[in-house]
């Protein structure tokens, strides 16, 4: 996306493109998977460069280019969702050195993977058992109890919520998702985007004046490439501030321990300003 100028000339304000170091490849050329538990790294890998400025952190995004952002994010999954051995699209960006970024510049990533990650699956699992004993959407029930509680709300906009999930794996996390049923990014109106993009700037800002502009993993969560509609899982985002080095319980048992109660992190994001 660009303000002027031609191709490879700066003017420019959001690039995608390939990954120079790819961890999946459209033709990998490598020997056939050794076993039926083993699949070749076919898929592709994306770089999202997300402004011109060097220095322009997501906490500091205009809402409109942080829209379009979004907006070039879900078109992206959407491509890259379409093409045949791809069964899952993950985005994440990953924010300072602590969070594993090795490049300074604003930036992002897809990968279009050939199976669905074993972390998604699980979630869809217990959403979809959710479903069958409750009759109602697991995510939906989570939106509209922590609005209506204010207990672990960081902040209600309307029709996206940000809260600090029960049983949170580290200090203030935060996770971000509609309370309208929505199985994927692409299902939103451009109000929810705009609304999102309100949300996620706001609670980055609360997160940086609670925390001092912490490292954080962010990634989207979304229903598989080829699941069709879904009623019982919701698109969302988990926003992991790194405030501690994982060790060998939360390794070897997948498993964490986390200080800080949900409850506690919300009560204090909640008392800082997000303008």
């Amino acid at each position: 996306m660009r303000d002027s100028g031609k191709a490879d000339e700066p003017g420019w304000r959001l690039r995608v493109v390939p990954n120079k170091f790819p961890a999946l490849e459209r033709h990998p050329g490598h020997e056939p998977p050794e076993s039926p538990w083993s699949r070749e790294g076919v898929g592709a890998h994306e770089v999202v460069i997300e402004a011109a400025e060097h220095e322009l952190p997501w906490s500091e995004f205009p809402i409109p280019r942080l829209v379009e952002l979004l907006e070039a994010i879900r078109s992206r999954m959407a491509a890259l969702a379409g093409e045949g051995a791809v069964e899952y699209v993950f985005y994440f960006r990953n924010s300072g050195e602590a969070a594993g970024a090795t490049l300074e510049h604003p930036h992002s990533q897809l990968l279009a993977l050939p199976m669905v990650p074993p972390l998604v699956a699980s979630e869809l699992e217990g959403a979809r058992q959710y479903l069958v004993t409750t009759g109602r959407c697991y995510y939906c029930e989570l939106a509209e109890r922590e609005a209506a509680s204010g207990r672990r709300l960081v902040l209600d906009g309307g029709s996206v919520v940000a809260l600090a999930p029960y049983a949170a794996r580290a200090p203030f996390e935060v996770w971000l998702l509609p309370k309208r049923h929505q199985a994927r990014l692409k299902e939103a109106t451009e109000a929810e985007i705009e609304t999102l993009a309100r949300v996620l700037r706001a609670a980055l800002r609360k997160l940086d004046r609670a925390l001092g502009k912490p490292a954080y993993n962010l990634f989207l969560h979304e229903a598989p490439a080829r699941s069709g509609a879904l009623a019982h899982y919701h698109w969302h985002f988990e926003v992991i501030p790194r405030l501690a080095n994982l060790a060998g319980f939360e390794w070897g048992t997948n498993m964490f321990i986390n200080p800080v109660t949900p409850e506690e992190a919300a009560h204090r994001l909640r008392e800082m300003s997000a303008d």
